[in-house]
């Protein structure tokens, strides 16, 4: 499942104003995650796929939260 189907989905299930703040947290997990994996050295996953991640979902939580105001 693709981050836009996902929050698609989350968007028409609990409404645009809670889908924004799913966003953030996403970001900040993602971030987060990020950030542990290059500080421990993790070879196996992509430490880049979390920082792309975090940003897709700040950047969708921006878009959405124009359309609240």
């Amino acid at each position: 499942m693709y981050n836009q189907e996902i929050i698609d989905m989350l968007e028409n299930k609990f409404g645009r104003k809670e889908a924004v703040i799913f966003c953030q947290m996403e970001a900040i997990k993602n971030e987060m995650i990020a950030k542990d994996m290059k500080e421990k050295g993790v070879t196996e996953y992509e430490p880049f796929d979390f920082e792309f991640d975090a940003q897709w979902w700040e950047s969708k939580g921006v878009e959405l939260r124009k359309s609240l105001i």
